[in-house]
């Protein structure tokens, strides 16, 4: 399928998406659609994001991008998959191009029993769990799919989680509510042979990740392009739509990082069994 130029449309998307600088600096043509006029792919947003990417795909669009999609359940991931189209999911951090660096340094240096922290910070308003979610992401990414997850704390302004990869490698995910510092996230790899260090820049910004790895050698920092992970995710998109490239498997994973997230929230909130984070964590 051949379209020249690629005509793109939005519906719910957040203000704060930077659409215009995604479509911009692509390296081929795009433009917006015009009003009532069919988009060759859509930019998906808001918490009705499944009615909305069915309505997209009724319209004529051939590809959908769904942009930190928003409560999601069994029944609105099972809408979108019968779709039949391509779909990336982004959440503004999988994509940044540093976390292919970090991925093929942690398969070098994982070992069983690895410790993967993640840590993220978000803004008031935004949910810790959709932010948990959004560093899952990264995580699974980086080191395959979870086979556990729990919460060890649950309050207002933190969520903090643990759980184990299929490798029984331990993770543990902290999420904090502030406004004194920018979104940012990070993972670190500790294992036996080294450590791995992955810092990943407010999604709004094209502020490039940092992806380094310390060992008995020394420490090396790996050359990361400042391409932001939005422009990454519709990269991705329109390959996949012109076939230059293979149907993403974005959804699946979704669908499995999201329903162990939503099972070990929902146990928890019912039994009230998270505990404080310094007992959590062996403390007194």
């Amino acid at each position: 399928m051949t379209m020249t130029p690629l005509t793109v449309g939005i519906s719910g998307l957040d203000e704060a998406y930077p659409l215009e600088a995604v479509l911009g600096s692509l390296p081929m043509s795009c433009r917006t659609a015009g009003r009532d006029e069919r988009a060759d792919v859509v930019l998906i947003g808001g918490p009705d994001w499944a009615a909305r990417a069915t309505a997209a795909v009724d319209g004529g669009a051939h590809g959908l991008l769904l942009a930190d999609p928003w409560p999601i359940d069994a029944a609105s991931l099972r809408e979108v998959a019968d779709l039949a189209c391509p779909v990336v999911v982004d959440f503004g951090r999988r994509h940044n191009p540093a976390v292919d660096h970090v991925r093929d340094a942690v398969a070098q240096h994982r070992t069983p029993h690895a410790l993967f922290e993640v840590r993220t910070t978000t803004t008031p308003g935004l949910g810790l769990v959709p932010a948990s979610l959004a560093a899952l992401d990264v995580l699974t990414a980086v080191a395959g799919p979870l086979v556990a997850l729990e919460v060890l704390r649950d309050d207002a302004h933190h969520l903090a989680l643990s759980g184990r990869l299929t490798d029984d490698a331990v993770v543990v995910i902290t999420v904090a509510v502030t406004r004194a510092r920018p979104r940012r996230t990070s993972l670190t790899v500790a294992g036996k042979r080294g450590r791995v260090r992955l810092e990943l820049p407010d999604p709004v910004t094209a502020a490039p990740g940092t992806a380094a790895v310390t060992e008995a050698g020394g420490h090396r920092v790996f050359p990361v392009g400042a391409e932001s992970a939005h422009r990454v995710a519709m990269r991705r998109l329109t390959a996949a739509v012109l076939g230059h490239a293979a149907p993403p498997d974005d959804l699946a994973r979704l669908r499995d990082t999201a329903q162990m997230l939503n099972g070990a929230v929902e146990r928890d909130r019912a039994t009230g069994s998270a505990r404080p984070l310094e007992r959590a964590r062996g403390g007194p």
